[in-house]
């Protein structure tokens, strides 16, 4: 009889762990509840105090909005700030340093709003209390011939993310290229998943006015040497230096 011995950094997943918060699937690394989740940057608390049930990471403080994928590249659908110029909602930087996410520059898209303003995100490290984006390098400017103080609709700029490196702080900030009057909540930016751009804003463009929080892409299978793997998969994604979270199956 031969034993072989595998030392596997991992937690094998309670099969009482709830698997759904609403309309999201709840799988291992993440979990509902104690013992139910790799370690903390995967706990998801479901928040059932008003209204439909929202999962939210609680490492992070940020709503799930839509999904969770656990194949292919590993990504995370999450609500995040719209700023403004006017800072109407009080928009606040998001940090994820420290976690097993980024803001996936391989999906994402920074969509400015608004007439005759340049928005750019700059890299540094400290968070401003008013603004979105920063670490990703890329910057959106908009000359446009419409007059918002007369017109309900904005202009706007949807513009590539380089990808250049892991987006761990967002922040970002915007200016006037010429000064005139813009309406209030008319000019704004944030990072923002492409399939929300189509589904959403390209339908109501004037409706970003009044929304508070958008949805963006993290990414979360491999970081800093950090990686998920698929026990059935037949594509081994991590190597004897990574550390790996194993999904336990039979």
């Amino acid at each position: 009889i031969i034993l072989l011995l595998w030392t596997v950094e991992s937690a094998s997943e309670p099969l009482s762990c709830p698997d759904r918060c609403g309309s999201v699937l709840i799988e291992y690394p993440f979990g509902i509840g104690a013992g139910c989740y790799f370690d903390e940057s995967f706990e998801v608390v479901c928040d059932n105090s008003s209204g439909p049930p929202k999962a939210i990471l609680q490492k992070i403080g940020q709503e799930i909005s839509s999904y969770i994928s656990y194949s292919g590249s590993p990504n995370i659908a999450v609500n995040i700030s719209v700023t403004s110029l006017s800072s109407i909602n009080n928009a606040k930087g998001i940090n994820l340093t420290g976690t097993p996410f980024s803001f996936s520059q391989r999906i994402n898209k920074f969509l400015a709003i608004g007439c005759d303003n340049y928005a750019n995100n700059q890299q540094n490290d400290s968070i401003s209390s008013n603004s979105i984006l920063t670490d990703a390098g890329g910057e959106c400017i908009s000359i446009c011939t419409c007059n918002p103080s007369e017109n309900s609709d904005c202009c706007d700029m949807v513009c590539n993310i380089p990808h250049n490196s892991s987006t761990k702080v967002l922040d970002a900030n915007t200016s006037y290229v010429y000064s005139q009057s813009i309406p209030q909540g008319c000019t704004s930016l944030s990072l923002v998943d492409p399939d929300w751009i189509f589904s959403n804003y390209l339908k109501t463009p004037s409706g970003l006015k009044d929304k508070k929080k958008i949805p963006a892409v993290l990414e979360w299978g491999k970081y800093k040497g950090v990686c998920y793997e698929d026990y059935n998969s037949h594509t081994k994604v991590c190597n004897k230096d990574d550390r790996c979270l194993i999904q336990l199956s039979s």
